[in-house]
């Protein structure tokens, strides 16, 4: 064991996520020989909380015990599905860990479409969310018409669904291109081969010095970082360039001085510009105890953001 069961828990951000990684540290039932177990996780967590406790559990392999460790118990019958929200560096390692028995996909309640990819896909193509099994796909610029092949825009599925959210007409209309063209909101683009690879949600968009920048990037590299348990990014006041990218952690263990802070920050700025250009890591990082998410896991981006803007006197 490299940590204790109380320091493994306190990982865990509601009594459900508690329960199952209790299960998971004194491996009490064959926990990868049981499909349920994780259909459990699936079916009671949000994409955002699966996606927390995929890194959770990468985080403490040396506790769980990995399904081809001999005595743990039958790999065949196990299927890990996880919506869109999984680093690229993490389905990685929960396919080499796992095997290839991730199943990945990305849709939404309003019911307009359904993309889907398996891991044998997913490692023809790191990185893709999968080929649409219900509707068809579109990717569009600012200017209303497909984008080529390759080139991020908004994602759209074509289908006959129909949906309209709660007291919000705004949204609703803001969510149709045209006639049964319907979207999540989210960034993207396609390959040569029809597969889908998102971006980040439109919303999150940071525009500095003129570049737009996707925070989800920069998300995807610092959770890899061994430091970090938690971690969000967004865009800040900067009188220059209108926007600067900003990154906020929530760390393994929180810096006990100034001095240790600092040291932390320039590692984790350092380790994101090893991976992505310089414009697209954060150019400060702080440090909180926890982040604020829901029971389920959601993050409450929004939140934090507010804080620097109000801060600024300005909302934009």
């Amino acid at each position: 064991m490299n940590a204790s069961l109380p320091d493994f828990l306190h990982r865990a951000k509601s009594p459900l996520r508690a329960t199952l990684l209790v299960a998971a540290w004194s491996n009490v039932f064959d926990v990868y020989a049981q499909i349920w177990w994780w259909d459990i996780v699936v079916h009671a967590l949000c994409a955002g909380s699966l996606a927390t406790m995929t890194y959770l559990v990468l985080a403490h392999k040396g506790i769980v015990p990995s399904p081809t460790t001999p005595g743990v118990g039958a790999v065949g019958p196990v299927v890990l599905t996880v919506a869109f929200g999984l680093a690229l560096g993490a389905v990685w390692e929960m396919i080499e860990w796992f095997g290839p028995v991730i199943h990945e996909y990305y849709a939404g309640t309003e019911g307009n479409g359904f993309v889907y990819t398996a891991s044998e896909d997913w490692l023809a193509h790191p990185g893709t969310v999968g080929k649409a099994i219900v509707g068809t796909l579109h990717v569009v610029g600012d200017d209303g018409q497909e984008v080529p092949t390759g080139e991020a825009g908004t994602v759209y599925f074509e289908s006959e669904a129909q949906f309209s959210y709660h007291n919000d007409p705004d949204k609703t209309a803001e969510s149709y291109l045209r006639d049964g063209w319907s979207t999540l909101g989210d960034v993207g683009h396609l390959d040569e081969d029809g597969f889908l690879y998102l971006t980040d949600r439109k919303a999150y968009m940071i525009i500095t010095g003129g570049v737009n920048v996707y925070p989800q990037e920069a998300e995807n590299v610092l959770t890899m970082h061994p430091a970090v348990l938690d971690v969000a990014v967004f865009g800040v006041p900067n009188d220059d360039f209108g926007e600067e990218v900003k990154a906020v952690v929530q760390p393994e263990t929180l810096p006990e001085s100034a001095e240790d802070a600092a040291a932390l920050e320039a590692e984790l700025i350092s380790f994101c510009r090893e991976h992505l250009a310089d414009v697209k890591c954060p150019r400060s990082v702080d440090f909180r105890e926890e982040l604020p998410r829901h029971p389920t896991g959601k993050l409450y981006k929004r939140l934090l953001k507010d804080e620097y803007w109000a801060a600024a006197g300005r909302t934009i």
